[in-house]
C-alpha cells in the first residue's frame, strides 16, 4: 500500500529533525553513534519505500562523508573529523529537503 503524500512529508520531516539534532549536538565523541545509525539507515529504508533502491544508492553517493584533506597533527585531525561529520549531516538534511520538495510538487526524483 503506497504511503500518502502527507504521511511521506511527515516521515521526511521526522528524519530531518533527527539529523538536525545530530548536527546541533555533534561532538567528536558522539559522531557515528547509535542515534546517527538510526537516522541514516532509517532514512535509507524510508527512501526505498518512498522511491526505490536506486534512490537509496543516489542518496548515499550525494551525502558521502569523504575526506579529501590529510593532516598530520592529532589536534587538527580531531577538528577535521568533526567538521567532515557535520558536513555529512548537513548534506543529509539538504537532501531530505530536496525529497520533501519532490513530494510536495508531485514530481519524481531523478
Amino acid at each position: 500500500m503506497p504511503i500518502s503524500k502527507e504521511k511521506a512529508l511527515e516521515l521526511i520531516n521526522e528524519k530531518t529533525k533527527q539529523f538536525q539534532h545530530l548536527l546541533d549536538t555533534a561532538t567528536y565523541n558522539t559522531r557515528y553513534d547509535a542515534e546517527y545509525y538510526e537516522a541514516y539507515y532509517g532514512t535509507e529504508g524510508l527512501l526505498k519505500e518512498l522511491f526505490s533502491e536506486e534512490e537509496v544508492r543516489r542518496f548515499s553517493l550525494r551525502v558521502s562523508a569523504s575526506r579529501s584533506i590529510r593532516v598530520v597533527t592529532p589536534f587538527l585531525e580531531y577538528e577535521i573529523e568533526l567538521l567532515t561529520y557535520k558536513k555529512h549531516i548537513s548534506k543529509c538534511i539538504w537532501q531530505l529537503n530536496v525529497y520533501k520538495e519532490y513530494k510536495t510538487s508531485g514530481k519524481t526524483q531523478k
